[in-house]
């Protein structure tokens, strides 16, 4: 849902403590349970990207990237209990991730079979 939200409020590219304090998702909003489960899903969601992180080398200098996208299935529990606490409409989840889809292929559909990149990303959702 945070992503949703870069991509309207902001550039779609520099995350700024102005965009992270602007969230609308205050946490003394949601239930104790609600807190209890969500501080475990980021938990099992940093587990998992940990689990698939990307290094790599560019004129020497090393980077590490993690892709969240690697734990979709803990993404869609987390964007589930947000909208299930703040009473979101029920087809919010089924939005949000048809806007990610349309985000990240951005009308490549065609390209599937010859885009490696592509073919990966769409491989790692049939497999949530």
């Amino acid at each position: 849902m945070s992503y949703w939200l870069w991509r309207v409020w902001g550039d779609g590219f520099h995350l700024t403590d102005q965009f992270i304090n602007s969230l609308p998702f205050a946490v003394n909003n949601i239930s104790g349970k609600g807190r209890n489960r969500l501080c475990l899903l980021g938990k099992n969601l940093w587990e998992e990207m940990r689990k698939n992180k990307l290094v790599t080398v560019n004129s020497g200098v090393k980077s590490t990237s993690f892709d969240p996208y690697s734990a979709e299935y803990v993404l869609d529990e987390i964007d589930a209990l947000i909208i299930n606490e703040y009473q979101l409409p029920d087809d919010t989840l089924f939005y949000l991730k048809n806007f990610i889809r349309d985000t990240i292929l951005a009308g490549r559909d065609e390209e599937i079979d010859s885009n490696i990149a592509l073919q990966r990303w769409v491989k790692r959702r049939n497999k949530c």
